[in-house]
């Protein structure tokens, strides 16, 4: 059994992300160690698999996709190690009040590391309804059952997005349930009634299920939770899954409350997916007007292109996510939405907008939502927008042709039919000279006179297929220097060389925002408040992405002056859950708004290719590092 060290599982996934193979100076810069550890860990790796699941030559490294497939068949399991909190976190959990010897002894960790890993973890669990004491010797994890089960549904969720060893992860918080059996004995019981819940709805009832029968020796009391009351036809379905639970593990039957309590994790599960009446829906007023008011102010602030018609439907189906969120806010102590990382590097303006909007939703109703739930609320808004397009998105061109009989008409008709989704004829002339001057991306020229430069494609009046080709060649042409000369002029207004700062020795994300923050102030670029607004969007969403950059910024669209400010530490930064090797905080006014759209996603898209971020952080310099990202962005 091969075990992968956190770096280790990073060193794949990055390798599982290329398409080829990476340089070993590269693939360190990416991990943030030095080439002789990256030489080590795929040595261990390999070594460990008995196999070459990485490939080292002259080209560089690249994952043996076939082995690494046919070894994670073939292995029971991929083991990942979890860290001393955790560790004791788990421990704690079933032994609530120990001591501190105790913890070192079945923990497999010294007196000083107890004590301080007790320590970090006391402070962590500020806020979520449990407190953790030590005194003396003595250790007592304090708190209601439900609050322990929370916790234990976030340790559940971080093993869910281990990329490398996860279900070894996940079967260390349930030694004694097989989560796949109850995945498959749910399932199969709303089979039978045809109820095909959705993925991401199914796993989380399923974990939810699997902590209450990991917990049965720790029942929920009557004080701490009241069950709901639901349909007769809802009951009869749930109580089947229940009976079937029981099938599958006799020795571990619910108490009546834990009964009732899965009994409601069942219907709100499925209360979307059954007609409207057999569950009630309990959308007051108050919800929905709170639900109104932070998507007209989303869709105004993003500017989201959602037809007017589309968006009393999105009302309509908003309100009653919100309310089923409410209900499942009370109950489910795990959640995991598994599409919430690619939301957020594919789509991040849409799950910028989700974001604010459950800002919105916070201070109108009081309702956290988490990281995945955001995700959740930009699957709505991204299914009810409609694609955006800047201008009409076509290549601007004037048509020199002589007037000749109905020749101008049968030419345009002709270039309408070809390329009419990308071309728009501007103007037409009769002479090459008058087009010189002409405001468009393009002349397409009819007569063999004078050279008119790199911007004129000659064609014969008669759009023969070489004509044609000759055409299809120069759009794209045109349209990658009119990409190119927007992006330039978008990097020349937004990005600024004293807001660069490369070999930093920033070491935390805290450091890294106030410092970048400050910068843009003394530049006048943004308002006192403009860090506070950051760190607000920051505690809703981590803005890092792919565990290599971080891309913060405000809430608010409230700076003076757009600006991007670039951090590049000597080390990575430890951001949130993942780790930042560049930093960009970005500033938006909301009058650039639309300027500032037609870059961003090209930018994330750019960084999130594992070659390509190693290539920008080999610029030393910001005429280099802006060259570089004006090149690859208008590609």
């Amino acid at each position: 059994m091969i075990s992968f060290t956190e770096r280790q599982r990073l060193l794949v996934q990055l390798l599982g992300e290329l398409e080829g193979a990476i340089s070993g100076a590269d693939l360190a810069a990416l991990l943030g160690v030095s080439v002789r550890t990256v030489r080590y860990d795929v040595q261990r790796i390999n070594r460990g698999a008995r196999t070459e699941l990485v490939v080292a030559d002259n080209s560089g490294y690249r994952l043996a996709r076939v082995a690494f497939r046919d070894y994670l068949a073939q292995a029971s399991e991929v083991r990942a190690p979890i860290s001393n909190a955790e560790r004791i976190l788990l421990y704690l959990t079933t032994h609530p009040v120990t001591d501190v010897y105790d913890v070192m002894r079945d923990c497999y960790v010294s007196e000083t590391v107890a004590r301080s890993e007790l320590a970090r973890i006391s402070s962590e669990l500020t806020g979520k309804g449990l407190s953790l004491s030590v005194t003396g010797a003595r250790v007592q994890l304090a708190g209601s059952e439900l609050a322990l089960r929370k916790l234990i549904g976030q340790m559940v969720r971080q093993a869910m997005d281990t990329v490398v060893g996860r279900n070894q992860r996940i079967a260390v918080h349930f030694p004694d349930i097989d989560v796949t059996s109850v995945h498959g004995t749910v399932a199969k019981v709303l089979a039978k009634s045809r109820i095909e819940p959705n993925d991401i709805h199914l796993e989380n009832a399923v974990i939810t299920l699997a902590i209450c029968l990991q917990r049965r020796n720790s029942p929920l009391t009557q004080g701490e939770y009241s069950p709901s009351r639901w349909s007769p036809s809802v009951d009869k379905i749930t109580l089947e899954v229940l009976e079937a639970l029981v099938d599958l593990y006799p020795d571990r039957p619910l108490a009546a409350v834990d009964r009732a309590y899965a009994r409601d994790v069942l219907a709100v599960t499925l209360s979307g997916h059954l007609q409207i009446d057999e569950v009630p829906s309990e959308v007051d007023q108050q919800l929905e007007n709170a639900v109104r008011q932070a998507l007209t102010l989303t869709i105004e602030k993003f500017n989201l292109p959602i037809p007017a018609d589309k968006q009393a439907k999105l009302f309509r189906g908003l309100s009653e996510h919100t309310a089923r969120l409410v209900a499942r806010n009370k109950l489910m102590p795990y959640f995991h939405n598994g599409l919430r990382e690619s939301l957020k590097s594919r789509s991040p303006l849409i799950y910028d907008a989700a974001v604010y909007m459950a800002d919105r939703l916070f201070r109108g109703l009081g309702l956290p939502l988490p990281d995945d739930e955001i995700g959740l609320l930009a699957i709505y808004l991204g299914l009810y927008s409609e694609a955006t397009t800047f201008g009409d998105g076509k290549i601007t061109a004037v048509l020199v042709c002589p007037r000749y009989g109905t020749l101008r008409d049968w030419l345009l008709s002709g270039l309408m039919h070809r390329f009419g989704e990308r071309l728009r004829i501007v103007d037409m002339v009769a002479t090459n000279r008058e087009a010189i001057g002409c405001d468009a991306d393009l002349v397409i020229s009819t007569l063999g006179e004078q050279e008119m430069g790199p911007d004129t494609v000659r064609i014969s009046a008669l759009l023969s297929e070489e004509d044609l080709s000759c055409l299809e060649n120069a759009l794209t042409v045109a349209a990658t220097r009119r990409s190119r000369r927007c992006m330039a002029q978008a990097m020349a207004r937004f990005m600024n060389p004293s807001l660069y700062f490369a070999d930093s020795d920033v070491t935390t994300s805290h450091e890294a925002i106030r410092f970048l923050c400050g910068q843009l102030y003394e530049t006048g670029a943004v308002p006192e408040d403009f860090e506070e607004s950051v760190r607000l969007r920051e505690a809703y969403s981590s803005t890092a992405f792919a565990r290599r950059f971080a891309v913060p910024h405000s809430m608010d669209f409230m700076a003076h002056q757009t600006s991007v400010c670039i951090l590049i530490p000597r080390r990575p930064i430890p951001w949130g859950e993942a780790e930042a090797s560049l930093v960009m905080l970005l500033a938006v006014n909301s009058a650039d708004y639309d300027e500032f759209e037609r870059f961003y996603q090209p930018l994330i898209n750019l960084l999130m290719d594992p070659q390509r971020f190693a290539e920008v952080q080999k610029m030393k310099t910001f005429r280099d590092f802006s060259n570089y990202l004006v090149q690859k962005l208008s590609a």
